[in-house]
């Protein structure tokens, strides 16, 4: 009994130690997966992330129609709405998850496209983050009125801007934007990433 024991762990060294390969690493690759070098490839490791970062500023029925619309009139309802009441007056709570959709959806994402785009030095992606963001946060405080913007991503008690400073940031960065879009009228990379003027 011992001697069968002793043969199967002596078959089992055996295996065990002739299957270590020095290119194991390369032997369980999959020659077919997408890397993070092909991703590199026209930009796709930036500009992947622009489809997501547009769609929820496009926004959807509620978010635009029932809420901002309805606020500067440029849709109204000319009878009561739901439970005879009107969208303009009441405080619209099913409407909370904007800020959160804003600040998941668009900033988050377009942090990360500044830090790969700014690593890569593709400035013109580094500024069509920056618009997205501008676009989002001016939304979003004219809902909610001061909201995280200047330091938005840094760690501990982050500050909330005043709605003046973040009027004063916007157009400081719409004024770098518009700088770095007017010197490369000609540039074609964002082609197949605008998911806004796409055909």
């Amino acid at each position: 009994m011992y001697k069968k024991i002793n043969y199967l762990l002596l078959a089992f060294g055996l295996v065990f130690f002739n299957a270590c390969t020095d290119d194991f690493a390369e032997l369980n690759t999959n020659p077919n997966q997408i890397t993070s070098e092909s991703l590199k490839q026209n930009k796709n490791h930036i500009g992947a992330y622009y489809a997501s970062m547009i769609s929820p500023l496009i926004g959807d029925q509620i978010e635009h129609n029932l809420m901002n619309d309805s606020f500067v009139r440029h849709l109204a309802t000319p009878t009561p709405f739901v439970g005879r009441i009107n969208n303009t007056t009441y405080v619209p709570s099913w409407n909370n998850p904007y800020m959160s959709n804003m600040y998941s959806k668009v900033m988050s994402p377009a942090k990360q496209v500044i830090e790969i785009a700014e690593a890569d030095g593709e400035d013109m992606f580094v500024q069509w983050a920056k618009l997205l963001q501008v676009t989002a946060m001016s939304r979003v405080t004219a809902i909610h009125g001061p909201i995280i913007y200047s330091k938005y991503g840094t760690s501990g008690d982050v500050p909330y801007d005043s709605e003046p400073d973040l009027y004063n940031n916007f157009f400081t960065d719409l004024d770098a934007i518009v700088s770095t879009f007017s010197a490369n009228t000609d540039y074609v990379q964002f082609k197949k990433f605008d998911a806004i003027y796409r055909l």
